[in-house]
């Protein structure tokens, strides 16, 4: 009778250790939602097989162990972390990159979950032959550890330390409900409609208009009165020409066009209303710029656009054609601030991680200022002064000359939004703020600091209350959209 393979011999040694069996669950799992996944797409097989290193290096390890604890212990833990991992992707994902994460989890799981499983086994096989007790210890820890660790990674928000620290800040911070201005600010309900909604001049008389939009059109809005102003019709109600990353601007010819503004990988140009396109800003033809920002910052009346791409920030005319561009690294366009007074116009470029820098509409560097990662960046008019904006549990703005002009603490929340707005006549811009909890706890804090630094309004919401500002000659006009609901949030008797 012939002699077995080695291979052959192999594997049925290993048929008699737990560890040969975790490890092929782990690979079937790892193969099985690989292909699925990608509806069998064979650029899926390079992948799955990435995929399945920590695999056979635990297997292989494991036929040189004389003790099969550590060897089971690895494979558990590969196990339970590669199924919250999967699960996290493929039935509760929390964004729209969460399969970024399936590119560094073999490497996570041979660096750290199987070193720490294989300890860990180590552990339990001492107490396996140590006593009864240490057997019934195994057996009701092990199973609750695994469980624990496949829910730290498929759900997090769901993990019971993470819980009970959401419960006690949501103690802490109480309902929903206004805080400090009920009866000092009037909230004015504009519309309860699933429509797009920002501010911009498309009537050419100085002043924004209030512009709500759906896929068949825009109707235009005084902020003021809240009285119609106009309705614009597109051509194309498809919905192939509006999206979260359009806004309508006006030509110099006064013909209105849709900006494409971008976001993601979406692409940046300019269209007409019947979905024509009129010209579109890609200067690498792999990528699309970041950002493409609309403004009239000289105030002449005529439309600019800023870009932000991989290497440059740059300022197009009318017809998409550079006026300047500066070099930058992986910038994107923080703010754009117009002329104002003694300020001059900003346009404010931000590299992560690394440094705010500060353009004129001209293209002149105004200064530059470093930041580190983890802040949120942005500009705004306050109390009479142009201060760049750095957030985090405080709300600081700084000069251009590094001085530091005002710090405005948020307590259980992290800043996400700021926006400067004249709320009375003759009056310096006040500042509106926008805080968040963690994104479970779902609480978010409106703010509204006056220009002698004084918080006039505070307000808990449960829904994310984003703002923006309707310019106006004497006031702006500040609105709130949370969900599909807009309205208008002024002092009473203004």
């Amino acid at each position: 009778m012939a002699r077995p393979s080695i291979v052959f011999e192999a594997v049925r040694k290993a048929r008699r250790e737990p560890s040969f069996y975790i490890t092929g669950i782990g690979s079937i799992v790892v193969v099985v939602t690989s292909i699925v996944a990608s509806a069998f797409n064979p650029l899926a097989i390079p992948f799955a097989l990435w995929s399945l290193l920590p695999y056979a290096v635990i297997f292989l390890a494991g036929r040189w162990m004389t003790n099969p604890w550590p060897a089971a212990g690895a494979s558990l833990a590969a196990l339970a972390t590669e199924l919250g991992v999967r699960a996290s992707v493929f039935v509760w994902p929390r964004g729209s990159t969460a399969a970024i994460v399936l590119v560094f989890s073999p490497v996570y799981i041979l660096a750290l979950a199987a070193p720490l499983g294989a300890a860990l086994g180590w552990v339990a096989g001492k107490a396996w032959r140590w006593h009864l007790a240490g057997r019934a210890l195994v057996v009701l820890v092990a199973p609750v550890a695994l469980g624990l660790t496949v829910l730290a990674f498929a759900r997090p928000e769901l993990f019971p330390t993470t819980v009970a620290r959401r419960r006690a800040l949501l103690e802490r911070i109480g309902p929903p409900r206004v805080v400090v201005g009920a009866g000092a600010f009037e909230s004015t309900p504009v519309s309860d409609a699933p429509k797009w909604s920002f501010a911009r001049d498309l009537t050419g008389d100085a002043r924004d208009e209030l512009v709500l939009v759906d896929h068949r059109g825009a109707t235009l809005l005084d902020p003021q009165t809240l009285a119609p102003v106009t309705e614009i019709a597109f051509a194309d109600q498809s919905g192939r020409l509006w999206g979260s990353f359009a806004t309508l601007i006006r030509l110099p010819d006064e013909r209105l066009a849709v900006a494409q503004t971008g976001g993601g990988f979406s692409r940046t140009r300019l269209q007409g209303l019947d979905g024509r396109v009129l010209w579109e800003y890609r200067p690498d033809s792999d990528s699309s710029p970041d950002s493409l920002d609309p403004a009239d910052l000289d105030r002449d009346g005529v439309v600019e656009f800023y870009a932000a791409s991989l290497d440059a920030i740059a300022r197009l005319d009318p017809g998409g054609g550079a006026v300047w561009k500066r070099p930058t690294k992986l910038a994107d366009l923080a703010a754009v601030l117009p002329r104002d007074g003694e300020h001059p116009a900003w346009v404010v470029g931000y590299e992560y991680g690394r440094r705010l820098i500060v353009f004129t509409e001209n293209g002149d560097m105004l200064g530059e200022r470093k930041v580190d990662a983890g802040l949120t960046v942005n500009a705004a008019d306050f109390a009479g002064r142009r201060s760049l904006i750095l957030g985090d549990r405080s709300v600081r703005g700084y000069g251009i000359d590094g001085r530091l002009h005002f710090d405005v603490t948020l307590g259980e929340f992290t800043a996400v939004q700021e926006v400067g707005v004249r709320l009375r006549p003759n009056e310096p811009a006040s500042l509106a703020i926008v805080g968040a909890t963690d994104r479970d706890a779902q609480r978010w804090r409106l703010l509204i600091v006056d220009p002698n630094a004084q918080v006039v309004y505070d307000e808990i919401a449960d829904v994310y209350p984003r703002l923006f500002a309707a310019r106006g000659l004497e006031t702006d006009a500040l609105f709130v959209v949370a969900g599909n609901r807009l309205r208008r949030l002024s002092p009473v008797g203004r």
